[in-house]
């Protein structure tokens, strides 16, 4: 799944999804952080907010089922900026192409 894709369909649900550094957060309507996905580790999904608590079951199950369509996709699949980590600097480099 692309990440364009994806963040449509979270947001046609009526959540708010950031990018913050290398996750995306989803939000709820009162702005609290339900779930987080990791932009460049394959199916690495965090559910464990307090805000998931107050997401009804439907929503959940429809959210969940998004994440990990999401989240199994390959990196390179998802349409997302590619990077590489300099280990002399010890940090993420955006490539650029």
């Amino acid at each position: 799944m692309k990440t364009k894709e994806f963040i449509k369909r979270v947001e046609e649900l009526g959540f708010e999804v950031e990018s913050i550094g290398l996750f995306y957060r989803i939000k709820n309507k009162n702005d609290l952080v339900i779930a987080a996905i990791c932009k460049n580790v394959l199916l690495q999904i965090n559910t464990n907010y307090l805000g998931w608590e107050f997401v009804d079951e439907e929503d959940k199950t429809k959210l969940f089922n998004l994440f990990f369509d999401y989240a199994k996709t390959p990196i390179g699949n998802r349409g997302e900026k590619k990077f590489y980590f300099d280990l002399a600097n010890f940090k993420l480099v955006e490539v650029e192409e």
